[in-house]
C-alpha cells in the first residue's frame, strides 16, 4: 500500500498520524476520531495490519518502521501543499527558479512562516522588521542581489557586536558596497574570520538566515525585485532550510580575494 493511494482517504491519513504520535488501542482511536464508527476503524486498522502499516500487542496498535516512513512521508506531502496553499500569491508572483528542487521538495519546513508586506502607503515596512529582527544575530549569512543603502550601516553594526557574516553578493553590489567603505577596515574583518564574501553574478533570491530567523524575498516574474513582500519564519526547521539554501548557492560562487580591491581601481 503506497503513501499516494493512503492519501485518498482521509480517514486513513488520520489514523495514521495519530499512531505516528503514540501507540493506542482502538477506544483511543474512537475517541480521537468522532463521528466514525468501532468496525470502520477496525477494518482500516486490519488492512493496516495486512499490509505491514502496523502492528498489534495486546490489543495496542503501533506503526511498524514501514508505516513510520510511510507516515512521515504522508505528512511531509500535506505540510508542503499546505504551505503552497497558505503561500500561494508568494509563489505565483515571483521567480522561484534559483531555489534548487531538493529545497522545493522539502517546502515542508516553511509552514509556520508568515508574510511580511506593505501597501503603497508603507513601503519601508518591510526593510525596517527585517532590521529590528537581525540587528543582534550571532551569525548572519545572507545574499544581496540588490543594493540597499542601509546595508553597509546594518553589517557594520553587526560586525562591532562580534557578529560572524558571510554575504553572496553580485559584482555591481560588490563595487557599490566596496565604493563607500574603508577598505583596509574590511579587511581586518575578513581576515579576524568575522566576514566572508563572495560573487555569484546570477543571484536572485535575497537570503537571510541568522540563529534566530530565516528571511527569503524574491524578484518577481518581470525581473524587478520585490521590496514589499519578504517571507519570514523563526522555525529551527525553516533556518535549516534557510542556510540549506545559502550552502547550494554558495557552491557556484566565488570567494572575493581583497587584496584586488582598492579605492583607487573601483
Amino acid at each position: 500500500m503506497s503513501y499516494l493511494s493512503l492519501l485518498r482517504s482521509e480517514l486513513k491519513v488520520k489514523i495514521l498520524l495519530s499512531l505516528l504520535k503514540s501507540a493506542k488501542k482502538l477506544a483511543d482511536l474512537k475517541s480521537e476520531i468522532e463521528n466514525t464508527r468501532d468496525t470502520t476503524i477496525l477494518h482500516i486498522l486490519y488492512e493496516f495490519e495486512t499490509s505491514n502499516l502496523i502492528t498489534k500487542n495486546q490489543k495496542v496498535y503501533e506503526l511498524t518502521a514501514l508505516g513510520t516512513l510511510q507516515t512521515e512521508l504522508i505528512k511531509k506531502y500535506m505540510d508542503s501543499v499546505e504551505v503552497l496553499d497558505k503561500f500561494k500569491d508568494f509563489w505565483l508572483l515571483h521567480k522561484v527558479s534559483s531555489i534548487p528542487t531538493n529545497l522545493l521538495f522539502n517546502l515542508n519546513a516553511l509552514k509556520d512562516a508568515e508574510i511580511v508586506q506593505a501597501n503603497t502607503s508603507e513601503l519601508g515596512v518591510v526593510h525596517q522588521k527585517f532590521v529590528d529582527l537581525v540587528q543582534d544575530s550571532k551569525r548572519l549569512y545572507g545574499t544581496a542581489p540588490i543594493f540597499h543603502p542601509d546595508f553597509i550601516l546594518l553589517t557594520g553594526v553587526l560586525l562591532s557586536q562580534g557578529c560572524k557574516i558571510e554575504l553572496i553578493v553580485t559584482t555591481p553590489v560588490l563595487e557599490k558596497i566596496f565604493s563607500l567603505v574603508d577598505i583596509e577596515d574590511l579587511a581586518r574583518h575578513i581576515e579576524g574570520d568575522r566576514l566572508k564574501i563572495y560573487t555569484k553574478e546570477d543571484l536572485e533570491p535575497a537570503l537571510t538566515v541568522t540563529e534566530k530567523i530565516f528571511s527569503l524575498g524574491l524578484f518577481l516574474l518581470s525581473g524587478k525585485y520585490d521590496d514589499s513582500m519578504d517571507l519570514l519564519a523563526f522555525s529551527k526547521e525553516a533556518i535549516a532550510w534557510g542556510e540549506g539554501l545559502f550552502a547550494e548557492l554558495l557552491k557556484s560562487s566565488e570567494t572575493v580575494d581583497i587584496t584586488k580591491y582598492s579605492k583607487n581601481n573601483l
